[in-house]
């Protein structure tokens, strides 16, 4: 699948000397669609949903937290994703924080030149920071479309001050890297445009956490927030031999519900989960964004 998104989108974009890297069969004219072809194809491919439910990914999950993992999104990357710095935690949280996973698998050799997968090592460790704790306003109340490029800027001066380590993920097709929610990563512009780097990232939640929330989402200030609804992501799934052509019903399903901070009194709440950095410090930060356009992606 992902390798014939990359023949009917990013080849007909390349200019001519890049071409090479495309077959035969690339098609000349990207379809109005592409963006919207890489996240959750586990609903109509085959080859998508096995991969998330491999059960050797699933087995060393479910041997490292104790608990059950089961796969709630999928994104396959025909090239690097462009993201900036981040962690998952802000679009993944789980209750407790280590039910959250994420496994980054090759599938082609990856080029050092085809904007490999970075990550600072140890920066798991690093609080779980929302939204909020950068004086920030929520990605739905964000009219300018510019505090989600904020998060990824504070987070990446973070990384650098606090004394990280960025490594590159320059590894073998087949082969997989496991992270945690809060691990700080991205996927930078390629030196090379276009150059193939054919990849699945699937992320896990786990059964049995006392709840999962969408922190860029959310505002725990206010008390408003977004939850992942794990009735809902089961019927999105289906059984494991359930398909259905792209853009159905079953892709369309939603696993979001809106909700507030209230939690049993023996669970802890998502807007108990503060590490307040100054707000002066998101007020004064200037965002410049990048020449080439590619800002805000995930």
């Amino acid at each position: 699948m992902t390798k014939d998104v990359y023949k009917r989108c990013i080849c007909p974009n390349l200019a001519v000397h890049l071409r090479g890297h495309c077959p035969s069969d690339a098609a000349t004219v990207a379809e109005d669609n592409c963006r919207n072809l890489h996240q959750d194809r586990f609903t109509d491919s085959h080859g998508v949903k096995d991969i998330a439910l491999d059960e050797s990914i699933n087995a060393v999950l479910a041997v490292l937290h104790g608990h059950e993992p089961y796969p709630f999104q999928t994104l396959n990357y025909p090239c690097s994703s462009n993201a900036r710095t981040h962690s998952d935690y802000i679009h993944f949280a789980a209750e407790p924080l280590p039910l959250m996973s994420a496994a980054w698998i090759a599938l082609t050799d990856v080029d050092p030149r085809a904007g490999p997968v970075f990550y600072y090592e140890g920066s798991h460790m690093i609080p779980p920071y929302t939204m909020q704790d950068f004086g920030l306003r929520d990605r739905d109340q964000d009219d300018a479309g510019i505090n989600y490029a904020k998060y990824q800027d504070m987070m990446h001066q973070h990384m650098i001050d606090a004394g990280y380590t960025r490594k590159d993920l320059v590894i073998k097709r087949g082969h997989v890297l496991l992270w945690s929610a809060n691990l700080v990563h991205g996927g930078p512009t390629a030196e090379v445009e276009g150059l193939p780097r054919f990849s699945q990232m699937t992320h896990y939640f786990f059964r049995r956490a006392a709840y999962n929330w969408v922190p860029v989402a959310s505002d725990i200030t206010t008390g408003k927030v977004l939850y992942y609804d794990e009735a809902a992501r089961d019927e999105k799934w289906g059984d494991r031999h359930h398909y259905e052509p792209f853009g159905h019903t079953r892709a369309q399903l939603s696993k979001f519900r809106v909700g507030t901070c209230r939690r049993p009194l023996n669970v802890k709440s998502p807007c108990e989960c503060a590490h307040r950095i100054p707000k002066v410090l998101s007020t004064l930060f200037e965002h410049r964004a990048p020449q080439d356009g590619k800002d805000v992606i995930m």
